[in-house]
């Protein structure tokens, strides 16, 4: 039955470019691509218990480094297959400049390396554009609005293929090895280096979450370091830990996520006048939404 209802599910998921109009298209696509990025959190927080502030600095370098590639000419599967590179790579980076933190210490290390990006971004302005940004050249199957929903399908079938892949490696010896390292006196009594294990981990996390940003940045074809503010650390944080552990708990958490702003611009709306312009809104319902979160998981 369970199987059933998942099935049933995919495909509505695979009927939604056929009766959607563009906007709720491209809302829906965008609804997938914040799933696969709280999915990449996801897998960090469930195999190695680590909970990252700084998911937004891995979608800027998939999202800069493929744009990048597609402005010198390179071909669209190139540009994907650096920008996930890169994400990985910052990973593996990102593991071996902590191998020695634990705990809360490199959970701060993740939010100062996504601050240490915005600053690099920055800085190379001659190939980022610094604050006025830089166009994407999108693959041309993903041009004209009669191909829009190639890009939902695009990310339609990343998703499913980050989530089987992690599914295959959680019943490996590295998904068993990621759950050893949690308790790393326990896991080197087992033989199991929890700072490789952890860094594996990063590795495909890392990978998983520049795989959003390419796809966030072919939709929004438009690039600027304004685009991975830190509010968007905190939405991927949301997305990996309201979500269950099966994907449409994920898919779920994703849409809390992404319609709520678009709710309480309406309740704005309904507010008195001298409250409609009240800064911070968004970000204190988050906050709330966190804080009950951690207060029930006591």
């Amino acid at each position: 039955m369970k199987r059933l209802g998942s099935f049933i599910g995919f495909a509505c998921l695979l009927t939604i470019p056929w009766w959607a109009s563009s906007f709720w298209l491209s809302e829906a696509q965008t609804w997938l691509i914040y799933t696969l990025a709280g999915l990449s959190l996801k897998l960090l927080s469930k195999e190695v218990g680590l909970i990252s502030l700084g998911h937004s600095a891995w979608l800027a370098i998939g999202a800069y480094g493929s744009a990048l590639t597609l402005q010198v000419g390179g071909a669209w599967w190139l540009s994907l297959l650096v920008g996930v590179s890169l994400g990985a790579m910052s990973g593996w980076l990102l593991g071996w400049t902590t191998e020695r933190l634990q705990g809360t210490s490199l959970t701060v290390s993740t939010l100062v390396a996504a601050l240490l990006i915005q600053e690099l971004l920055l800085l190379a302005e001659n190939w980022t554009g610094g604050y006025s940004g830089i166009s994407v050249d999108t693959p041309n199957f993903l041009e004209g609005s009669t191909n829009q929903h190639w890009g939902y399908w695009m990310s339609l079938l990343a998703l499913s293929g980050a989530w089987l892949c992690w599914q295959q490696l959680k019943e490996s010896t590295i998904g068993r090895c990621w759950r050893a390292s949690k308790d790393s006196s326990q896991a080197m009594c087992l033989g199991i280096n929890p700072q490789r294990a952890r860094q594996q981990a990063l590795v495909w996390s890392g990978g998983i979450a520049a795989l959003s940003g390419i796809l966030l940045a072919w939709q929004l074809q438009y690039l600027s370091p304004e685009a991975f503010p830190l509010t968007l650390s905190l939405e991927i944080l949301l997305i990996g830990l309201l979500g269950s552990s099966n994907l449409w708990g994920l898919l779920c958490g994703a849409a809390l996520v992404r319609f709520l702003p678009q709710l309480l611009a309406l309740v704005r709306m309904n507010l008195p006048s001298s409250w409609q312009d009240l800064p911070g809104l968004e970000p204190l319902v988050f906050g709330l939404i966190l804080i009950c979160w951690i207060w029930q998981k006591r």
